[in-house]
């Protein structure tokens, strides 16, 4: 079986050790057919920048021509070959690595990856050059494509030059003074880049730049004007990172099922796929989002290696290419950076124009950071709305940093430690299945905050602090909002008195009570739960009363109980473009639904339906996964059973038992049938 390339970023590499290869050749064609020749691409780290650069390499050095077939036979471009293959001499720079503790190490670092390049150059193409210590960065630069104009007359020289700005991004994020030093109008790194420029109009033809961020576009970069930045240019979304397509591909190629591969791309999509680049998408969104290559690579290698899904779901390393937010939230001196982090965490879409051009001398705000955040890959574009734009986590690794690193502030504000009884919580949540010592945690943080940490405070800012607090527990799955069989896990049915205690801590805290009612109905109607309507009505602030899954056409009804409806409450729905033309329709049918508990009698057909099938599969000698008192009932059957049922039954994949055993939702409604029932019955 082939392997994966993780961790190779030469192409020589991976064809010579016949690694697979996400095929990316297409679009060196697509760039060819650019009119500018000198062309910059940003991509957040391990998208792939460096391996691209490398098959680019491959591809142009006129070096390599007697090998072009067995470098790229089982490629596109192997088979579409254009008129360039093979033509220039490559001259590679790569600034990653370089060391930024002194302002002089800095110096030194960017001397000595300028002198890497050169010297591979000179001797790979044997030029005869003298590389002069005593020059300065940009003197070597001239010099040698002085000496290359008259040695290799009819050549012509591509520059390849990988991670342009990483030193400067380091510099940004904790030394700013140097940062301006090194890249202000007689700084050195800036005139390398005019020397650069200048070789344009001699030797060199073409030039391809990858990087991070725009950070030094405009400042070290000012007087280098030519590059064509195409980032956000949809024709090039998925030239770097992996599309579904792609990872579907290479699950193909390591021989996974079918059957497992369909287990295993939620998880893959849930934490390593949602970015988005470009902002002038107009159709659909979810069709140009694009996969962490890296972090895919991690999980698949890891998957194939231990035969099952891996405990760590991202390599720590790349936790520490990430683990940098803090340094960039500190660029932002007058702004309220904790109020921002906390929208990020619970999931809010924050509006923001995209700032393309950094340079030093701006105060960075809001804009600036979430723009700085969108380049590095914390942030991505969640929507498109007339031309806004609204930035979020892209998935749930990344939204696992900001959780960390505001949990860190949270704890530093509070006094407190890591020291919980993780223990005795997990003990609780799992065999008694409730969270009274996971809500002492949580009172204990906020008796902790000061006053100051008070302001502006909401329920979103507890939501965040619980969260961030459930991420401390390892052997807990923690995720928000979770979607299953594409509904979403959104009502808890309690008790009233731990509905009431629940209202008791938020009502202290001055928090609003959110009840989500889509499955009201059934819940309500349950015969384990002691909550009637009245009670939620007297008990919460807001809930809302679910009607499509009723029977409802559209709409849901929301019910504000004590007079508390927000200002402009329609504005902000309009706003959010939420507001029905003719609401009226809405009215009717809750109208309807209303008369003579026509809403309670149909849940309660659906209670009803689900404990019919609870006899059945306890009679047919099922095992139940849970003891569910709703409309929604979870069993553990056999996989050949399986395959057996989804010939004739729709269900609800929930999770993997063991090796021979799935863990299967199904799910009654107001329209289930005794006849639907009984057909079942026939099929167990």
């Amino acid at each position: 079986m082939r392997q994966l390339p993780k961790g190779i970023s030469n192409y020589e590499d991976i064809v010579r050790e016949n690694r697979i290869y996400v095929d990316k050749t297409m679009y060196i064609e697509k760039l060819e057919k650019l009119s500018d020749k000198t062309i910059m691409f940003l991509r957040p780290r391990k998208f792939g920048k460096t391996l691209f650069t490398s098959t680019l390499e491959c591809y142009y050095d006129i070096n390599k021509q007697d090998r072009f077939d067995k470098l790229f036979k089982n490629t596109y471009i192997g088979k579409n070959p254009t008129d360039n293959k093979n033509k220039y001499c490559i001259l590679r720079f790569n600034f990653s690595g370089i060391t930024t503790n002194t302002f002089e190490e800095t110096i030194k670092g960017f001397r000595e990856k300028v002198d890497l390049g050169i010297n591979a150059f000179v001797e790979y193409y044997s030029l005869d050059f003298y590389n002069n210590p005593e020059q300065s960065t940009e003197g070597i630069l001239g010099s040698l494509f002085q000496a290359f104009r008259f040695q290799k007359k009819d050549q012509k020289i591509y520059v390849l030059i990988d991670e342009y700005d990483h030193f400067a991004n380091e510099l940004l994020g904790f030394k700013t003074d140097e940062f301006k030093e090194l890249v202000a109008k007689n700084g050195k790194i800036r005139k390398w880049y005019e020397v650069l420029k200048e070789g344009t109009e001699t030797v060199v033809d073409r030039i391809f730049i990858t990087g991070v961020a725009p950070i030094t576009l405009d400042s070290t970069t000012s007087g280098f004007n030519i590059a064509n930045d195409i980032t956000k240019n949809i024709l090039f979304n998925d030239m770097l990172g992996f599309s579904k397509e792609d990872v579907i591909y290479l699950m193909n190629e390591l021989e996974i099922p079918e059957e497992k591969q369909k287990e295993l791309l939620p998880i893959i999509k849930t934490n390593y796929d949602g970015y988005i680049f470009s902002n002038m998408i107009k159709d659909n969104l979810e069709n140009y989002k694009m996969y962490n290559s890296n972090m895919t690579l991690y999980f698949l290698d890891m998957y194939k290696i231990q035969n099952e899904i891996p405990q760590e779901l991202v390599d720590i390393n790349i936790i520490s290419d990430y683990g940098k937010i803090e340094s960039f939230m500190d660029l932002c001196q007058n702004m309220n950076k904790i109020e921002l982090l906390e929208k990020i965490v619970a999931g809010d879409l924050i509006e923001s124009d995209l700032t393309e051009k950094f340079n030093a001398e701006i105060e960075f705000g809001e804009k600036e950071l979430v723009s700085l955040l969108f380049y590095l890959g914390y942030l991505t574009i969640k929507e498109i709305d007339f031309g806004v734009l609204e930035f979020g986590s892209p998935n749930d690794v990344i939204r696992k940093i900001y959780s960390d690193y505001f949990l860190e502030y949270i704890k530093r504000r509070s006094g407190l430690t890591d020291e919980i009884n993780q223990k005795d919580i997990l003990k609780e949540i799992l065999l008694e299945g409730k969270i009274d010592k996971l809500l002492d945690v949580l009172k204990e943080f906020l008796t902790n905050l000061s006053n100051r940490d008070y302001q502006k405070f909401d329920e979103k800012y507890v939501k965040v602090i619980f969260y961030s607090i459930c991420r401390m527990l390892k052997g807990l799955y923690v995720k928000s909002e979770l979607e299953v069989s594409g509904q979403y896990a959104d009502i808890l049915l309690v008790p009233k008195e731990e509905l009431k205690e629940i209202s008791d801590v938020c009502h202290a805290y001055n928090l609003p009570l959110f009840l989500d009612g889509a499955r009201l109905g059934y819940g309500l109607m349950s015969y384990d739960t002691d909550v009637t309507l009245e009670d939620i009505a007297e008990i919460t602030d807001v809930f809302y009363i679910g009607g499509t899954k009723v029977g409802a056409l559209c709409g849901e009804a929301v019910v504000f109980t004590k007079n508390n409806t927000p200002a402009h409450f329609v504005n902000l729905i309009k706003k959010h473009g939420a507001l029905l033309a003719k609401g009226r329709l809405n009215g009717v049918q809750f109208d309807v639904l209303f008369t003579d508990d026509l809403y309670f009698k149909i849940s309660r057909h659906a209670i009803d339906m689900a404990e019919k099938l609870k006899t059945i599969f306890k009679e047919k000698g099922y095992e139940f996964y849970i003891d569910s008192p709703t409309n929604q009932q979870f069993f553990i059957i056999d996989n050949k059973k399986l395959e057996e049922l989804e010939k004739h039954v729709r269900y609800g994949f929930w999770e993997k038992y063991d090796d021979t055993h799935t863990v299967v939702r199904f799910a009654t409604s107001w329209a289930t049938t005794e006849e639907s029932i009984e057909k079942l019955k026939e099929l167990l």
